[in-house]
């Protein structure tokens, strides 16, 4: 990337092969989902500024919506690596990573700016089915329980009105 202004621009530089992020650019970045997860998750980032002793400004920012929310900050005018585990909610999850001139240009900040998007998508944690432990189908003759039908091979056929269906749920094994 060539920067247009004076100073050159800090570079974010990914270093973990778990999660990536899209395309950046100085006029913004470009991102899809990238990554699903259960539980947390952890990004791994690394910071260089535009030039020796330039001092950099670093932001991790969570995005919902119009909101924007500074996860946590860094300053720095050498290498910088970043190592922060992300809680993230369910459903999708935007994050942004900003690293900045401190002394940008005047009316060129966007140009000595540099950002990475990373998008997770958290599913959320599947539990197994519960399980029918027991079941019976009785017939109900004049007021008195009959003898048990089998049940779990097909419909049964009655020749009464009423019937008591009895069993046990439990949960997954």
């Amino acid at each position: 990337m060539t920067a247009t202004s004076i100073v050159t621009l800090p570079v974010v530089r990914i270093t973990s092969g778990i999660i990536s992020t899209a395309t950046s650019s100085a006029s913004g970045s470009i991102g899809t989902p990238i990554a699903s997860a259960i539980g947390p998750v952890e990004a791994t980032k690394l910071i260089e500024p535009g030039s020796d002793g330039q001092p950099t400004e670093v932001a991790l920012v969570r995005k919902s919506g119009d909101n924007q929310t500074i996860v946590k900050q860094w300053t720095t005018n050498k290498r910088l690596e970043i190592n922060e585990t992300i809680e993230l909610a369910d459903g999708g999850n935007q994050y942004e990573l900003i690293a900045k001139n401190r002394n940008a240009l005047a009316g060129f900040e966007p140009q000595e700016t540099e950002r990475k998007l990373l998008t997770v998508n958290k599913l959320k944690t599947m539990t197994a089915a519960p399980i029918v432990a027991t079941a019976k189908v009785e017939p109900i003759v004049d007021g008195h329980v009959g003898d048990s039908l089998e049940v779990g091979s097909g419909p049964r056929k009655v020749a009464v009105n009423r019937v008591q269906l009895s069993g046990e749920i439990t949960g997954a094994k």
